[in-house]
Formats: C-alpha cells, structure tokens, sequence
C-alpha cells in the first residue's frame, strides 16, 4: 500500500534538493502555465507579507533603530509540507529570537505548498527563507494594523442599533 501512494504520487526518494527543476511555491502562488519567475517573485513577497503580519519588533532593537535579517534553511517534503525551518547563524539577539518564533509559526500553520519538482518527480527540496528586519517596513506595518483596527471598528460601530440598547429607567 506504501510504495502504490508514493507510485502514486509521482515522488522520487527520500533524497535532498538543493536545486530542482521548480522549487516549492505557496500554493496561493503556484499557476499551472504561470512563468517560474513570477511564481517565485509571489513566493518571495507572499512570505514577506506574512511575517510582517505575524511580527512583534522588539521594543528595544525598535528604539535602538536596529534592522537585521535572518537566513532559514526551509525543507518542503514530497507532499507540499514545510517540516523545518532552521537558521544558518547563531539566534541571540531580540531579533533573532522574533525570527525563530516567525520560522516555527509558518511550521505551525501548515500553509501548503506545491512541492518542489525535478522532471515530473516531486521531490524534497531545502531552500533558503530570508525573514528581514527593516524599520521602515516595520512602520508600514504598523500603520496597516491600525487602519484595519479602525475598519473593523467602524463596521462594528455601524452594525450597533441604537434601538437595540435597553434604555435605563424603563
């Protein structure tokens, strides 16, 4: 029954990639006649994106104008699972142990991926994820949680019925 589902799937070995024909995508990015580079450009942006959404900057490294950035070696298995996210350099810093926490979270979610091809085998594939520190990325964050804040505060506010509150005294 094993070797039928890997037959099935169309997966090569157990071996690690480095360099593959097509390298994991988010599924959100993938597009059968999409052009690869635009597939990885999505990729690229759509993981930026969602470590900012996800981010804490550190107060400290924030006053102190700190940026740094953060290499990840990702593995993405045969089935389109991430299943490690480890750094290449020591993680000390504030920074660096808000990274940690960002890699294991996109662990956590087990947002698909497509895996990663060589030939028309999907094949298990390391590649470098980039979580980046920048102040001024970090202030557009900000400015876009409380925009969303205020969106949701207003809808909130216009779904209140003013009838619908009980009047004291009566």
């Amino acid at each position: 029954m094993i070797s039928a589902n890997l037959n099935a799937q169309n997966v090569t070995s157990d071996r690690l990639y480095t360099q593959v024909d097509h390298m994991p995508q988010i599924t959100n990015c993938y597009t059968s006649n999409g052009n690869m580079y635009k597939i990885d450009r999505c990729t690229s942006t759509a993981l930026k994106s969602w470590f900012l959404s996800q981010m804490e900057y550190p107060p400290d490294a924030l006053k102190a104008k700190i940026e740094e950035k953060f290499l990840f070696l990702a593995i993405v298995d045969t089935l389109g699972i991430l299943t490690e996210m480890r750094p290449t350099n020591e993680m000390t810093s504030d920074l660096a142990i808000e990274a940690h926490r960002l890699a294991h979270l996109l662990i956590d979610i087990k947002e698909p991926w497509m895996p990663g091809m060589q030939g028309k085998k999907k094949v298990k594939v390391q590649f470098e994820v980039l979580v980046e520190f920048k102040i001024a990325d970090w202030n557009n964050e900000v400015l876009r949680r409380a925009k969303e804040a205020a969106r949701q505060d207003s809808i909130l506010k216009s779904n209140l019925k003013l009838d619908s509150i009980p009047k004291k005294g009566k």
